[in-house]
């Protein structure tokens, strides 16, 4: 934020400088007294609309590559924290996979190597049939709840990024309004002056 205003502050000063430059034409136009006066105003009043004009397209240059670049910036964090997110669900769904897969297989092991009546071999095929629906009810809520979560890392990031560009808006609003403000200042301390001094040598 300091390089982005720092970066505003000198635009806006040359801007404020260019604004400045001494219109050597009035001492020359040799109207009448009173009409002089109201031209000089007119011309005033043409300068600032044109300063406040270069302002605020100076300003919203800036904004919108200010903007662009947070957006990229969240877009990029928002992808990093999500692939992390990921790929913790699918290792922790893997894991519980080999623990079933170990527990089928002593499962069969018994059913082949041991001397087991028919109820018990029911028994175990039952106990197998019932690890895997427990599994298949976990992997579904699992998911279901991996995708919670990656909606509100979403939604996070979402009202991070608006939150930081209504500030970016505030803070830059605020600077333009300040150097208009001096520029409005400084054209009165100006126009104060007698015309020689006025319009320079």
């Amino acid at each position: 934020m300091k390089q982005f205003k720092l970066g505003l502050l000198l635009l806006l000063a040359l801007l404020f400088s260019q604004s400045l430059l001494p219109q050597a034409g009035l001492s020359e136009l040799a109207l009448p007294v009173g009409r002089g006066e109201i031209f000089a105003q007119q011309l005033r009043e043409k300068e600032a609309a044109a300063y406040r004009r270069d302002l605020l397209s100076a300003g919203e240059s800036l904004f919108s590559k200010r903007a662009a670049e947070l957006e990229l910036a969240y877009a990029q964090a928002l992808k990093n924290e999500t692939r992390a997110l990921v790929k913790k669900a699918a290792e922790k769904a893997a894991a519980k996979q080999a623990e079933l897969d170990r527990a089928a297989l002593r499962n069969r092991l018994e059913l082949a190597l041991l001397d087991l009546s028919q109820k018990q071999r029911e028994q175990k095929i039952k106990e197998e049939a019932a690890a895997r629906e427990e599994y298949a009810a976990w992997l579904e809520a699992a998911e279901a709840e991996t995708e919670a979560e990656l909606n509100r890392l979403a939604e996070h990031y979402e009202r991070a990024l608006r939150h930081e560009l209504a500030e970016l808006k505030l803070d830059l609003e605020q600077t333009m309004a300040e150097d208009y403000a001096r520029y409005k200042e400084r054209r009165a301390e100006i126009s104060a002056l007698p015309p020689k001094l006025r319009s320079g040598p």
